[in-house]
């Protein structure tokens, strides 16, 4: 894959060392060669896409760190993916058809969230969502809302996409990611619903955008109580578009 434009890598993130440039760059400025550059390094839709039944059918004995083989399956494929910026995810539209899938989000801000409960994620993915049909408009849907946070920006965000061979998979596929991460912005005790965070009516919403005081206690303390019982996941091998 060819390097990403100079203006761009600026907020392109180095996840193995946590760090990121502090100069965030407006992709809305962005001309379209610097746009046909993005598309030119990203991963081709082979390199994201895992065909199921071929992957279950070369397991032959699942490990005891999985619940299913296909869970193994799902985590293995994820831990090869590289990680892309969140904040220009629209820009990948030009590359990629309409592709059912799975995407893991991890928040990698240079400051923890929560009142300092939840620190910057190297190994485990904030939110993880998937689509029956087009995976890249969730994540621009998911690319607005952030922006209408207070106390988030966009450019804090990167994403793994995992295209599946067939529709049918990515519920599946999204509900064991979801077990073996509990990710944050998923957990049903939490109840941030970040899946509707464009809902006025949502926790997620009534945090970070409209900030009602009491709610926000509220979540704070459910959000201390997950922070001590969530368990240590092992880290990733994430890696990113070359620099």
């Amino acid at each position: 894959m060819e390097e990403l434009p100079r203006e761009l890598q600026e907020s392109v993130y180095d996840i193995s060392n946590a760090s990121k440039s502090k100069v965030s760059t407006n992709y809305s400025k962005e001309g379209e060669a610097s746009k046909a550059a993005v598309e030119v390094a990203l991963p081709s839709p082979r390199e994201l896409t895992l065909n199921v039944e071929d992957a279950l059918s070369r397991i032959t004995n699942k490990s005891g760190k999985y619940e299913s083989i296909l869970q193994q399956v799902a985590v293995e494929f994820v831990e090869n993916l590289s990680i892309l910026p969140l904040a220009i995810c629209s820009d990948y539209l030009g590359k990629y058809p309409s592709f059912p899938g799975v995407y893991l989000i991890y928040y990698i801000g240079e400051t923890y969230l929560y009142e300092d409960l939840v620190r910057p994620s190297q190994d485990k993915p904030i939110y993880v969502g998937k689509s029956k049909n087009d995976i890249l408009n969730r994540l621009s849907d998911h690319r607005r809302n952030m922006a209408r946070a207070n106390d988030l920006e966009v450019t804090d965000f990167v994403v793994r996409i995992m295209t599946v061979d067939s529709k049918y998979y990515a519920p599946s596929i999204e509900a064991v990611l979801k077990d073996h991460y509990d990710p944050l912005w998923n957990n049903k005790t939490v109840k941030f619903s970040f899946g509707n965070a464009k809902d006025s009516k949502s926790n997620w919403y009534k945090y970070h955008v409209a900030e009602v005081k009491f709610k926000r206690e509220e979540i704070i303390k459910r959000v201390e109580d997950f922070s001590i019982i969530s368990k240590a996941e092992p880290a990733l091998n994430l890696t990113t578009i070359p620099l």
